[in-house]
């Protein structure tokens, strides 16, 4: 016996075989290596799918539950794209700028109140966690998204007036995910293939700033892989609302102690604390010349909107939110993917098949391509299970040998420029 077991080959840890696997899968998945070969017609994937769904939705009966969201170019008016709660049919339309503010307020009221009942059965360990309002993506790299999250929602005004005309840029609502750690549900369409893939790919930092750790046997919490990391080691630059309240105490300390320095005898005193700091809607805020808040006076409005700005930026210096609140197909190693059915998502099943046939159409008549292979990333939503259009990962066609003429499943419909009517139902 002990010459049999001196011979035989020595096994890896467990953890490290787990790991392995789960990084070849990832790495399988992400499409970074074809993205570059994939033949598409330069059809815009990643953030700028939006632009690619505005095109279906005006010319298809697209059936695609998308998130509210506004694209932006160099066009005067942002794009509006959201699902019609009648029709179940992806809309896009031109959102006037003096709308966006109304947009703001409305995902605010949306995500404060899940905010809130989050609270209350995603607290551990007195660590509550606050769900974010807006993300907003631009591109460095056409294969990649460089995302930023705002919390608040004056401080999401603030960042899209930096940004919208002078990039192509996404601005949406963050969806607070199913599940304690951030995650998304990857579907893959493959033309030779009878069935969808699907995948859940899941970070292994909680969104209340945890970090899986592994038991005994090598699993983490519900029995799923995680790296093995201290918590100890994460805390200095997660993002907790311990911490964030911290912030905004001392925001208001400073504001206070400035405005006693003005010598103003009709200034009035600011009556404003650190809930109202956090929960705040946009307010009107006064501007200078160069399109910035002026503060250093007595305006409760501009005071409540430079404290949220001064507060997201010192959230956006001292935490590293993406890493708590977003998956990254960069960082396989803190990522867990596990293999599901398409059978148990039947919204997401029935979406790709609607995605499928539009863009199979569009390739067929703009491109000269048929559809050969598509990954899109789905979201879903805690409260009400509603799985969401994330993006498009990777699209890949095939040309054929002469164009086959064929009428389009609707007529075509122009963008609108009137006042869209804006929901969340």
């Amino acid at each position: 016996m002990s010459e049999h077991s001196d011979r035989s080959p020595q096994r890896k840890p467990r953890e490290d075989f787990v790991k392995e696997k789960q990084k070849k899968l990832l790495s399988s998945i992400n499409y970074q290596q074809q993205v570059d070969t994939a033949n598409n017609g330069s059809t815009p994937i990643l953030m700028n799918s939006y632009q690619t769904i505005s095109k279906l939705a005006q010319r298809f009966h697209l059936k695609l539950n998308v998130i509210p969201s506004l694209f932006g170019s160099f066009e005067p008016k942002p794009l509006y794209l959201r699902t019609d709660p009648i029709s179940e049919r992806a809309v896009a339309d031109l959102l006037p700028l003096d709308q966006v503010r109304s947009y703001i307020d409305m995902i605010h009221q949306y995500n404060v109140k899940r905010s809130l009942t989050a609270n209350q059965y995603k607290s551990k360990n007195q660590n509550s966690l606050m769900v974010p309002l807006i993300v907003t993506k631009t591109q460095n790299d056409p294969n990649e998204n460089v995302c930023q999250l705002d919390f608040f929602a004056n401080s999401a005004y603030e960042r899209f007036n930096r940004t919208f005309g002078k990039s192509f840029m996404l601005f949406q609502r963050y969806i607070p995910c199913k599940g304690s750690n951030a995650n998304v549900i990857r579907c893959i369409y493959h033309r030779d293939r009878p069935q969808k893939l699907v995948y859940r790919i899941q970070s292994n930092v909680k969104m209340t700033g945890h970090v899986d750790v592994l038991d005994e046997e090598g699993k983490g919490e519900y029995g799923s892989p995680a790296k093995k990391q201290p918590a100890a080691q994460t805390e200095s630059f997660m993002m907790t609302q311990e911490k964030v309240r911290g912030y905004a105490h001392d925001i208001i300390k400073q504001i206070k102690e400035r405005l006693d320095q003005l010598d103003d005898p009709n200034a009035t005193p600011l009556e404003f604390g650190v809930d109202q700091v956090l929960l705040s809607p946009t307010v009107q805020a006064t501007f200078d010349m160069y399109g910035q808040a002026t503060g250093g006076n007595s305006n409760k409005s501009n005071e409540l909107y430079m404290a949220q700005v001064s507060l997201q930026e010192e959230i956006d210096k001292n935490c590293k939110t993406i890493f708590q609140y977003c998956t990254q197909d960069s960082k396989p190693e803190e990522m867990t993917i596990v293999e599901a059915k398409i059978t148990n998502y039947p919204s997401i099943n029935e979406q790709m098949n609607s995605l499928v046939q539009c863009l199979d159409q569009y390739l067929r008549l703009d491109k000269h391509l048929t559809l050969k292979e598509l990954a899109v990333d789905f979201v879903t939503d805690f409260m009400d299970d509603r799985h969401y259009f994330l993006q498009i990962k990777f699209l890949d066609g095939e040309e054929f040998a002469k164009p086959v003429a064929l009428k389009p499943l609707f007529h075509q419909r122009k963008v609108q420029s009137s006042n869209p009517r804006m929901h969340f139902d």
